[in-house]
């Protein structure tokens, strides 16, 4: 008869590997689908490109579509988030089987093919059944290795060292879980030292690779079409027009579109490749494309509920896996200098510290007050956090920023979310110089800070920056600074031209 397990069993060298082997499997299967992605992508822009239109990503971006570089650090998104969440359940899953009852087998293939079913719900996808399928078998059957190999500790006090100070963090934390939790992350931790910046350079040069694999076709920027089947020319330019003015673009390649739409018993097909997804009225599809390119859009998404795992890895899965990292790197730094208790108690314990080091910004930034009294002040003599808690206040309530001089003196500022949240902050200017300080904040050297520019640009509704825009679009390297270009441009009323 075996006796029960522990987390101290879970949080062992063997239960690193099978996490470790689960990371791997998902890393090859992630870099072999953003490349494959990326390669699609090029081939669609490029038709856009020889069609006449303002392509995005631009022809300054383009060039690592190709490159093995942006799959693979594509690839580590899905690695670290769905990835992680996966591998770490299937490893729990085989710690469960082998120091448990067997019994609960049943019960751990009834999740596995349940995961396996809603992963393909909306529809056969190969990236979600291989992902499902090889990741938790693999994972699972190194568990099981490893976990019947490994010796239980007798020591209650040391199984419990390891997994207290997640949910200890777990519970400070969720304090500060909202809708600005990433938003602060970013401002308050990572933005406020050189390791933290790289991490955020990193994560928005690379993340729209993985988003193009799974992002519903309704949220990318530009999206092709084929108008092949129709064969009345007068028709055939009027359907353009209306596709363009919702950024279907026509294209001559056929296998580069996004939709095929062809003439069907008097009405419009609209085509996914050759298969058929609805059909349309002529009248009405013309009148009023909008609903039903969004009912197209939803009955050819096949990643929902990928896309829900994704999140939900992020949130959860990938801080685990860098506590248990950190902690097995700890404690295999700390074994050859001490008892294992006391390892394992040193290890948990600077995790716990540095959690918490990492959590008290966040809640500092949180408790900062603003009120239109203090504003003026904030702006003037506060914190960083303050200035920064100031200039949202003034974006999300839309106030005229000229009524705080000092703002101007934050156009230089080192702090790039200082820059990032003055950008949004004069979107609601109407003075000529707040309109100056943004066009110099569009050429700012950070992109998150050139691409809130941009967003401020468009809120504005002065149609005379569409060239400048336009050419910021041609000439940045940056596709997240292209993206935000073109949505600004759209927003103020920009057309693409028809197709040459």
């Amino acid at each position: 008869m075996q006796s029960s397990g522990s987390p101290q069993q879970f949080i062992k060298p063997g239960a690193g590997s099978a996490v470790l082997v689960g990371l791997l499997v998902t890393q090859i299967l992630s870099t072999a689908n953003v490349y494959l992605s990326n390669l699609q992508l090029h081939r669609k822009i490029a038709a856009i490109h020889d069609a006449g239109y303002l392509a995005v990503p631009g022809l300054n971006a383009i060039p690592e579509l190709t490159s093995f570089a942006a799959a693979f650090w594509g690839g580590l998104f899905f690695t670290l988030s769905a990835g992680a969440a996966l591998s770490l359940l299937a490893c729990i899953a085989a710690w469960i089987y082998v120091r448990h009852n067997r019994v609960v087998l049943s019960l751990l293939l009834l999740i596995w093919l349940g995961l396996l079913y809603l992963g393909n719900a909306d529809g056969l996808t190969l990236f979600a059944s291989l992902f499902f399928l090889s990741v938790p078998s693999t994972v699972f059957t190194v568990g099981r290795i490893v976990f019947r190999r490994e010796k239980q500790s007798k020591s209650r006090l040391l199984q419990l060292i390891p997994a207290a100070p997640i949910f200890l963090l777990a519970i400070f934390w969720l304090t500060r879980m909202d809708a600005r939790l990433f938003e602060n992350i970013r401002d308050h931790l990572l933005l406020t030292n050189p390791v933290g910046t790289v991490i955020n350079d990193f994560y928005y040069r690379y993340t729209l690779y993985p988003a193009e694999v799974f992002k519903p076709i309704s949220h990318k920027t530009l999206r092709t079409c084929s108008l092949k089947g129709i064969d009345e020319p007068a028709f055939h330019q009027k359907l353009s027009a209306v596709l363009r003015n919702h950024d279907y673009l026509t294209i001559d390649d056929e296998s580069a579109a996004d939709l095929i739409v062809e003439k069907k018993n008097g009405q419009l097909a609209l085509l996914n490749g050759r298969r058929l997804v609805l059909t349309a009225d002529r009248g009405l599809f013309s009148a009023q494309p909008g609903p039903m390119l969004a009912e197209y859009s939803r009955r050819i998404d096949r990643f929902n509920f990928f896309r829900i795992f994704t999140f939900y890895g992020i949130l959860i899965g990938f801080p685990v896996l860098l506590y248990l990292g950190f902690y097995g790197l700890l404690r295999l730094i700390f074994s050859p200098f001490m008892t294992p208790a006391k390892a394992s108690l040193i290890a948990a314990a600077c995790c716990l510290v540095a959690g918490l080091a990492a959590w008290i910004p966040i809640y500092q930034a949180d408790r900062v007050e603003t009120t239109p009294e203090n504003l003026k002040e904030a702006i003037n003599t506060g914190t960083r956090q303050q200035r920064i808690a100031a200039l949202r206040f003034i974006e999300e309530n839309a106030l005229e920023i000229r009524r705080f001089p000092a703002y101007k003196e934050l156009v230089k500022s080192s702090h790039i979310q200082e820059r990032y949240w003055l950008a949004r902050a004069l979107a609601a200017g109407r003075d000529r110089d707040s309109f100056q300080y943004l066009l110099l904040l569009l050429d700012d050297p950070h992109p998150n800070v050139a691409c809130q520019a941009l967003y401020a640009l468009g809120q504005r509704s002065d149609r005379t920056v569409i060239p400048a825009v336009i050419q910021t679009i041609k000439t940045s390297d940056s596709w997240y600074v292209q993206r935000y270009g073109y949505n600004t441009i759209r927003k103020l009323g920009w057309q693409q031209p028809a197709s040459t």
